[in-house]
């Protein structure tokens, strides 16, 4: 799910730094995260979907990235896991 008239997003991050400079790179961080993030309609809270019980009721799911952070005068990059991922297709694609 993508949309909801609820969503929440709680993160918890850890940085080594790398490199620390003054010129045009300001810094190079290695950087772990982790939290949870939900995203909800007022219907999937109010009347949530048959066979799930207990916690699993809630549309919370568990995040996590690890990666390399470069902070420069004309901005931010990063490169990291979570992006790699993403541009692989979630399950079976349909050819017609």
């Amino acid at each position: 799910m993508r949309f909801g008239t609820y969503a929440a997003k709680l993160d918890v991050e850890y940085r080594v730094p790398i490199f620390t400079g003054k010129r045009s790179v300001y810094g190079i961080d290695f950087f772990v995260s982790t939290g949870l993030w939900g995203v909800a309609g007022r219907r999937d809270l109010t009347d949530p979907p048959s066979g799930y019980h207990g916690a699993a009721r809630v549309p919370v799911d568990l995040t996590y990235n690890l990666g390399v952070r470069l902070d420069t005068a004309l901005g931010g990059a990063t490169i990291a896991f979570s992006n790699l991922l993403g541009l692989i297709p979630a399950g079976p694609t349909v050819q017609h």
